[in-house]
């Protein structure tokens, strides 16, 4: 195989070793090919809308993504607040429907995570 995921393909997680155990929570393993597991290419967002139309919240993983790139962090974050990317479960159907082939659940992830940390640090600083 030329990857092994733990889990779903869409939100399962690569195993970097084939010595990596199988426990009790390990609801799937996914083989895939080398040809499959080659990174695709991705090209410009054509703004066909696709990944709003699958997202179970009605979310829009691109204005995350731009949202990412602002660079005053308050501004940044407030953008993502005021977005939902809170809301956002993860599931992957953003990437999967995108004929652009964006990493869209990548980014919705990193947004995520940006916004909680950021959260977080405001809490300790009052």
């Amino acid at each position: 195989p030329g990857k092994i995921i733990f889990g779903g393909p869409m939100t399962g997680r690569t195993a970097y070793s084939l010595d990596e155990p199988i426990v009790k929570t390990t609801n799937a393993i996914t083989a895939l090919t080398i040809e499959d597991s080659l990174d695709r290419k991705y090209t410009a967002c054509i703004h066909c809308g696709r990944c709003v139309d699958a997202c179970p919240h009605l979310l829009v993983p691109t204005e995350f993504t731009k949202s990412l790139r602002i660079e005053n962090v308050d501004e940044r974050m407030a953008r993502l607040e005021e977005l939902s990317v809170s809301l956002c479960v993860e599931c992957g159907c953003c990437s999967y429907v995108c004929p652009a082939n964006r990493p869209l659940a990548e980014n919705n992830r990193i947004a995520k995570n940006a916004l909680r940390d950021y959260k977080a640090h405001k809490a300790t600083l009052k």
